[in-house]
């Protein structure tokens, strides 16, 4: 990598990571320099790289659990029998209404987690009305046949 792409990759680590420039200051006043510029590009590979390693869990770990998110709210859609379920804007947006958040990928670990078990539920619940519905509905054409069956004889 070029030091112009280590800088660049630098700052969105530390963009991903929440720091703010105070922190960012700090990070660089441990190398002795007040701007990434004057970093070496060894010196920067080294930071890019534990930066990596100390968030990249993090942001693996969120972005399962958007992607588990996705697939229930897909689920419980096409539960409901809406042909949406494939629908990832929709999908998005229903996710974010439920958050109370702008955007999907700002959504925090712990509501992503609620959220998804949430979603779970409603879809466990529709497909259990549903299943309450069919056996109903034979009960209620069994015992229609029954009577019509008792008229004759």
């Amino acid at each position: 990598m070029t030091k112009a792409e280590l800088i660049r990759k630098f700052h969105i680590l530390l963009h991903q990571a929440g720091w703010d420039e105070e922190d960012k200051k700090a990070l660089l006043a441990q190398y002795g320099v007040q701007s990434s510029k004057e970093l070496r590009s060894q010196e920067l590979e080294e930071i890019c790289r534990q930066l990596s390693q100390c968030f990249g869990q993090a942001a693996q770990e969120k972005d399962k659990w958007r992607k588990r998110l996705i697939g229930a709210i897909g689920a419980w859609l096409k539960t409901m029998d809406k042909e949406k379920g494939n629908n990832l804007p929709l999908i998005k947006g229903i996710a974010c209404r439920a958050a109370r958040c702008k955007e999907f990928n700002q959504i925090e670990l712990s509501h992503l987690r609620g959220l998804y078990f949430a979603f779970r539920k409603q879809e466990k619940m529709a497909q259990s009305a549903k299943a309450l519905s069919i056996e109903q509905m034979q009960e209620i054409i069994l015992g229609a046949i029954e009577r019509v069956k008792n008229e004759r004889y």
